[in-house]
């Protein structure tokens, strides 16, 4: 579509492409959007600004390689026959791609009324699209279907699922038959992630139970969690006791969210807030019953998307943004988005739900 400026019999007349003028500006934006898509969660931010934002080229699923049986050493003397019973332990985890838009619509008024404030009009749709996807982003990664479907994914308009949530990948009761990744988790006991149910009545028996699980996620190579991510009512109460216990206030002044250095290992957990952080126990979309607190690695979680659908504008078959509408005076155009959440190791991940809203002793 194209907007003229002035006469056109005029020496000189001013012609603006508004399909132009939005893909040239999304792509100065495109690594704002994946900022402000993160913004509102800690773990989601440090994947999207981090080497385990990865793209791929396609294909019907996306198959991440697992390892969960190491070949055991045998001893031998002389001459001895050497060990020759092969080794499975290699097998694959498959996810499916999820697809994302988000539309970007002006009327042909709003280009009439705005014709010496065309960038302004592209700055605000782009805007509006961003905080869209952003909150969608935020919802699908830590509700899924909402209040007591946590671990199912959520659904668009016409069915569809949304990435894989949180509360799935790292489940609460691990222990029953649900797959993940194509791989049931109920019968294979390696692919599940730690789970534990809080009993705490104290800040003491409260910082028992997240060193605890703080060790068992820590288990074998890949190091300790670098986040731990709970309820805002639990941050204050793991907070007090941590001062109480050791006058810690320590924190990581350059990530960007509020948190406190875990002094558990060699101090480099960081314990954030999330005011999305639902209720495992209860099944809820708030923690205002009961807390949570979701131990995460990022070494062994991917966001891997499409580099055509990377936050980019959609085209046609003639390589148009922006269509008009057959019966509208306005044009139309889809932000797009698509890609998969993947794990290779549950072990590394662990969750505590029921903990006590308080007061502590």
């Amino acid at each position: 579509m194209t907007l003229i400026q002035g006469n056109t019999s005029a020496p000189s007349d001013i012609q603006i492409y508004l399909d132009e003028v939005f893909s040239t500006s999304l792509s100065t934006w495109n690594k704002k959007l994946v900022d402000n898509i993160g913004a509102n969660n800690a773990f989601l931010n440090t994947l999207l600004n981090s080497e385990f934002y990865e793209s791929y080229e396609g294909g019907t699923d996306i198959k991440q390689p697992l390892m969960y049986e190491l070949a055991p050493l045998d001893w031998y003397d002389g001459y001895d026959e050497l060990p020759l019973v092969p080794t499975d332990g290699i097998t694959e985890a498959v996810f499916e791609a999820r697809q994302g838009a988000v539309p970007i619509q002006y009327s042909m008024k709003q280009v009439i009324q705005n014709r010496q404030r065309i960038l302004d009009l592209v700055d605000s749709k782009i805007a509006q699209a961003e905080m869209g996807i952003a909150e969608g982003f935020a919802q699908s990664w830590m509700w899924g279907a909402g209040a007591g479907n946590l671990r199912t994914a959520a659904t668009g308009s016409s069915g569809a699922s949304a990435i894989e949530p949180i509360t799935s990948i790292i489940d609460y009761t691990p222990t029953t038959s649900r797959t993940i990744g194509n791989i049931n988790q109920s019968t294979s006991t390696w692919w599940r992630n730690w789970t534990k149910t809080s009993a705490a009545t104290t800040y003491d028996g409260l910082l028992q139970e997240f060193l605890d699980m703080f060790m068992k996620t820590s288990r074998g190579t890949g190091g300790p969690p670098d986040l731990v991510m709970v309820d805002e009512t639990t941050f204050q109460l793991l907070g007090f006791a941590l001062w109480a216990k050791y006058r810690q206030t320590g924190s990581d002044t350059e990530f960007k969210f509020n948190n406190i250095r875990l002094p558990f290992g060699s101090g480099k957990t960081l314990l954030v807030s999330d005011e999305k952080m639902p209720d495992v126990a209860n099944g809820l979309t708030d923690a205002n019953t009961k807390g949570t607190a979701l131990f995460l690695n990022k070494q062994f979680a991917r966001i891997r998307y499409i580099p055509e659908r990377d936050f980019k504008m959609l085209p046609n078959e003639s390589g148009k943004t922006f269509v008009k509408p057959p019966r509208g005076d306005s044009r139309l155009g889809h932000l797009v988005w698509m890609g998969a959440v993947t794990i290779s190791n549950r072990r590394k991940f662990g969750v505590i739900g029921n903990i006590s809203r308080g007061p502590l002793t």
